[in-house]
């Protein structure tokens, strides 16, 4: 009796652990966004209606208007006109050229028509021989990223887990890498699922060695 009620309060977390995240995730960044212009609400309902309050979600309804207004102007030769300054303006400033350059790059990148963020996984040698990590190939050049080290010409991303937005950036030679029969979708589920979530060629092979060990 408790071994099957057990089993089904697990069953249950990790049915709806899924669901219950992405809300939460969602809720926390549109709560983030609905924030940022509650002030501006409240200026406005204390000037016009003598009443100082806040109006939950027009923040977000506010954002979102603003970022299409953005997106539409922006491909005009005014919107075009007004960008060229802004960016002129950036990097003028010491330390927002930085983050701007580094944000601008990455952006264009993810936007690139047919283009990925990564191109490829595959696993590198992880401190010691025998132990390997997954990553991600950013950028493969023609010459050396280590100027002393004359093969290392790619660049790999390999992700923390259960959250692959931070993680560490690496420079190495192709010879040394492990090329994977995996979709950048699929390295991705497998790094933030702590590998639960099995990548196919690991599952045909498991099959295909218990086909193997059943007696004849």
């Amino acid at each position: 009796m408790f071994g099957l009620v057990r089993r089904y309060l697990l069953l249950g977390v990790f049915t709806i652990a899924p669901f219950a995240l992405t809300i939460y995730i969602v809720l926390l960044i549109g709560g983030w966004f609905d924030s940022q212009f509650q002030a501006f609400i409240e200026m406005f309902t204390e000037r016009y209606f003598g009443v100082r309050r806040t109006i939950p979600g027009l923040g977000i309804i506010i954002g979102l208007s603003i970022i299409f207004v953005v997106g539409a102007i922006a491909p005009s030769f005014l919107g075009k006109q007004a960008l060229a300054i802004s960016e002129a303006v950036m990097r003028r400033i010491p330390l927002a050229k930085v983050i701007y350059s580094a944000a601008r790059q990455v952006l264009d990148a993810i936007s690139k028509p047919g283009g990925e963020k990564f191109s490829r996984v595959v696993m590198l040698p992880f401190f010691k021989d025998g132990l390997y990590v997954i990553g991600f190939v950013t950028q493969e050049s023609k010459a050396s990223w280590v100027p002393t080290q004359g093969d290392h010409r790619m660049a790999v991303f390999v992700p923390t887990t259960p959250n692959p937005t931070s993680g560490y950036l690496v420079f190495v030679d192709p010879k040394d890498s492990i090329p994977l029969t995996l979709s950048v979708e699929e390295g991705l589920k497998v790094v933030i699922s702590g590998a639960l979530a099995k990548p196919d060629y690991l599952a045909q092979a498991e099959l295909k060695t218990q086909s193997e060990e059943k007696p004849s």
